[in-house]
């Protein structure tokens, strides 16, 4: 069996017992439109895909997974498919194996960027919104009622917590060995999304922060009295331009400072690398911030 030393929780906090119509509680995951254009959804060689993963739930019953794409490339709506599994034993660790068909309809899946275009749910709970149609079990345009079909209310006690962890989405239809990557990959991965520096320091005239592995990742020196300008070295490129967020050292519950208005910025191309970034990595310099 696979090893997995952590793993998601959803703590229900709350119970539900019966559910607003258009209520749901689910876990999503979404893909870059880039990364799955192998699988040629929406032409005579569309590939199926296989989703394995580990779960443990607090009552037993009917679970749903949804695969959802974006379609707009040429049309005008997504596509969704949707399996069902069995959790057979409360707070038990299983394995979960769910082969996908491939989708030949619909427009071309063709997204070659770094929008978000292909959207994993793994739902816990599901109003008659979501529950009213027949499971689409095949691909077929988005319809909220076939979405979640037979799906149990996993939100109906506060002793239901669900787990999940050992997550893998591949090409084929079926599920080869758990690929454990090395933490480093990992983190540059989760970097690209989201950053955070730890609080600052004095040292001479500088203010400096570093990252979790010891790297400078934010300098800032006063300009006047009331004044500051603050550089960020992103240790990789970040997805898109991020908004930025400045926090007092004590609390990170209240936002000094969000820059979001990039024409304040001295930057260089669409913070990319170059010369005047230590080892030529990526930054933002903004001047000015009160």
């Amino acid at each position: 069996d696979d090893y997995f030393r952590f793993s998601y929780r959803a703590d229900c906090t709350t119970a539900r017992a019966s559910l607003h119509a258009s209520s749901s509680v689910r876990i999503v995951h979404q893909i870059e439109g880039q990364d799955l254009l192998f699988l040629q959804y929406g032409t005579s060689n569309a590939q199926p895909v296989t989703l394995s993963f580990y779960v443990s739930a607090g009552i037993t019953g009917t679970y749903i997974v949804n695969l959802t794409r974006d379609n707009s490339a040429g049309g005008t709506s997504s596509r969704s498919v949707s399996k069902s599994y069995t959790v057979s034993s409360t707070n038990t660790w299983q394995k979960v194996t769910l082969t996908f068909p491939a989708d030949t309809g619909g427009n071309a899946f063709d997204p070659n960027d770094n929008e978000f275009s292909f959207t994993i749910r793994w739902y816990l709970a599901a109003g008659t919104t979501f529950t009213s149609g027949s499971l689409a079990t095949t691909w077929e345009t988005y319809t909220a009622a076939n979405v979640a079909v037979g799906q149990v209310n996993g939100a109906g006690s506060t002793a239901q917590n669900f787990y999940l962890t050992g997550v893998q989405l591949e090409a084929g239809s079926s599920a080869s060995p758990f690929e454990h990557r090395t933490q480093a990959r990992e983190l540059q991965d989760c970097q690209r999304y989201f950053q955070r520096s730890g609080n600052l320091f004095h040292t001479d005239d500088w203010y400096i922060s570093r990252d979790p592995e010891g790297a400078i990742m934010c300098q800032a020196f006063g300009t006047d009295t009331s004044r500051a300008a603050v550089r960020v070295d992103f240790p990789v490129t970040m997805r898109k331009e991020p908004t930025l967020k400045i926090f007092p050292a004590s609390t990170v519950s209240e936002t000094l400072n969000t820059i979001t208005h990039y024409d304040d910025f001295a930057q260089n191309t669409a913070f990319g690398s170059g010369p005047g970034s230590p080892e030529n990595r990526p930054y933002a310099y903004a001047n000015g911030i009160t």
